[in-house]
């Protein structure tokens, strides 16, 4: 069997739901964090996954995707943000900071998995495949190989949270490595587009209070649920300049108790009956009454 024979397992959809808001509780700066606990691998999903990660005291990473490849970037990640804690002066990592060492983080990982592409195939690493190796291979094999490296992409997306000089400061990556800056809200995973509608739908932005911003995110994450790769487990947090903060069971009990009032509240004001006369006038206007059938010329 040659490399090019190889047999990969096929990987699973990327489920999960991980959600990041700013806003303000008492004049200072704070931001909401909310995931499930859905993870996803080759070999199936698990109910256990950890997606509100520490890179410090003060800086989150937060996580979507597929379980071996947030273990892969969070250790590389991690491991970038405490050697700048750990140099002499240390260095002190701001919202400038933060996005440049989120930034080498994903570069490093993307080389990572790019020699082990190139090891697979060739028995070299990528920068001895660039620096000469290319040589070595077959006519077309080596911009096979390159075509090859430039197609992988994170099978994940990652957003680094923290406050900095008094403000709320997100920035997110997407699968192919390229990042972003929010304050106001960001949304990641499987079930984005449901959790963004909601999060739009009740405008959040980052001068709301932490009280509402909790129920807006709350609602968001229960309204993400809809999609089937979401989990139905839920995890708060509340970070700030000191740390981040769980949300106590408490807190759980308050929000499901509001989310569920509001949900009938609106669902009451629904009338699902149409005025007397209307839906009969619509559907002979429209061609589909017995005036138009043949049996009714």
């Amino acid at each position: 069997m040659t490399p090019h024979d190889r047999v990969e397992i096929p990987r699973r959809k990327a489920v999960t739901i991980c959600i990041a808001a700013g806003c303000r509780d008492h004049g200072k700066p704070k931001i909401v964090l909310c995931a499930d606990t859905k993870g996803s691998s080759a070999l199936g999903t698990t109910n256990v996954m950890q997606k509100v990660l520490p890179l410090t005291t003060r800086w989150m990473l937060g996580v979507a995707g597929d379980d071996d490849e947030i273990n892969a970037f969070f250790r590389v990640a991690r491991l970038g943000f405490l050697e700048a804690l750990d140099q002499e002066p240390p260095i002190e990592i701001d919202d400038y900071n933060a996005e440049i060492l989120f930034r080498r983080a994903l570069a490093t990982r993307s080389k990572d998995k790019k020699d082990s592409l190139v090891q697979m195939q060739v028995a070299m690493s990528y920068d001895e495949l660039l620096n000469g190796g290319g040589a070595k291979l077959p006519p077309g094999h080596f911009d096979d190989l390159i075509k090859k490296t430039r197609a992988i992409r994170f099978r994940g997306s990652f957003l680094v949270a923290g406050v900095s000089y008094g403000a709320p400061f997100i920035v997110v990556s997407d699968e192919n490595g390229d990042t972003s800056v929010h304050a106001d809200f960001v949304a990641m995973g499987s079930g984005t587009y449901l959790a963004q509608s909601m999060m739009l739908l009740r405008e959040h932005s980052h001068i709301h209070d932490l009280g509402r911003t909790l129920y807006t995110v709350y609602e968001a994450k229960r309204h993400a649920e809809r999609e089937s790769g979401v989990g139905t487990e839920t995890r708060m947090y509340v970070l700030d300049e000191a740390g981040l903060w769980p949300v106590s069971e408490e807190g759980y009990i308050w929000l499901e108790g509001a989310y569920e009032e509001r949900r009938v509240k609106e669902l009451a004001l629904i009338d699902t009956d149409p005025p007397e006369g209307v839906l009969e006038d619509f559907i002979i206007n429209s061609g589909l009454g017995p005036s138009s059938s043949p049996s009714g010329e």
